[in-house]
């Protein structure tokens, strides 16, 4: 899904909407308003980010049902907004050039979680909106390696698929921790 530059309207589940106007600054990053409304009370709250654009088309967002949540991407951060009240539980600041590879990241609900995915890194949101752990390739080797496709949560584990000029590995982490489980 995405949020255009422009203004925005999207129905999100559990009868919620949420519209959004974004106002590019001359210096510095742009300012994202955010509104959520309950459709059925009609109850609202706003909010401003000063982010920019994930690309030309606006704003990719991922709907965190189970976490109560929107997760919006911009140019240079991943910011998980609480729909409850609207507020930034937590940022993830993107590298030089991250997501170029891949072109978006890879979000993967399961377990209670929600993995959030680069070519080079992996994180680990609870439903406190949280970050529990952060996993990055260089963990795996310092030689060149990245992911190549989805995570996969199957049970206590998450499989990635790592490439490296060479060839293809998976690699398996605890969920609950990032630790490597060797097979």
């Amino acid at each position: 899904m995405y949020l255009s530059t422009g203004e925005s309207n999207l129905s999100l589940a559990g009868g919620l909407a949420l519209s959004a106007t974004y106002r590019s600054a001359d210096k510095g990053s742009g300012l994202l308003v955010l509104h959520c409304t309950d459709v059925q009370t009609n109850d609202g709250k706003k909010t401003t980010l000063q982010l920019d654009p994930w690309s030309p088309e606006g704003f990719r967002i991922d709907h965190w049902i189970e976490g109560g949540a929107v997760v919006i991407c911009g140019a240079n951060r991943i910011v998980t907004i609480s729909l409850a009240d609207l507020e930034t539980r937590s940022a993830i600041p993107l590298e030089y050039e991250e997501c170029e590879a891949c072109g978006q990241p890879w979000f993967v609900h399961g377990n209670g979680l929600l993995i959030i995915a680069t070519e080079s890194r992996v994180f680990c949101l609870d439903k406190r909106l949280a970050i529990r752990w952060c996993w990055t390739v260089k963990v795996y080797s310092q030689d060149w390696w990245r992911l190549v496709s989805e995570p996969k949560i199957e049970g206590d584990i998450l499989r990635i698929t790592l490439r490296s000029p060479r060839k293809d590995v998976d690699v398996e982490l605890d969920v609950n921790s990032a630790v490597q489980v060797l097979t």
